[in-house]
């Protein structure tokens, strides 16, 4: 396993949150939840819904992408995890802020999310 960068960080923190989803692990070649959820599932308190591609570090909805996004939610309430998630899902690349997705693409990102939840019967609401 390697390193994460992240961990030095952590360690000054009582909590934290999965900083912007998977996307970010990934954006940086890290596999988030084989590399990096034994570490950090100490210190989550929420989780940021976002997802990307390894091969091009493009932005993709929950579940679509290389982020590990389902493995991670499963392990987290197999855990007993009693957090919250967000969507942050940036899918529509090159806006002032580096990331938007307005609301078509918000709902794209709902749409994909909830079906994970859905597709391991996790409840929602």
């Amino acid at each position: 396993m390697r390193p994460l960068p992240c961990i030095p960080k952590l360690t000054s923190l009582l909590r934290s949150k999965w900083e912007r989803g998977a996307a970010n692990f990934v954006q940086c070649g890290i596999r988030p939840h084989a590399e990096g959820y034994d570490l950090l599932r100490p210190h989550i308190d929420y989780v940021q819904i976002k997802d990307a591609l390894m091969v091009d570090r493009t932005v993709v909805p929950a579940g679509e992408g290389d982020g590990e996004v389902a493995a991670t939610v499963v392990a987290l309430l197999a855990d007993g995890f009693g957090g919250f998630f967000s969507l942050e899902p940036h899918l529509k690349a090159g806006e002032r802020y580096g990331g938007y997705s307005g609301p078509d693409l918000f709902r794209v990102a709902t749409h994909a999310f909830t079906a994970i939840l859905d597709r391991h019967d996790i409840p929602y609401h």
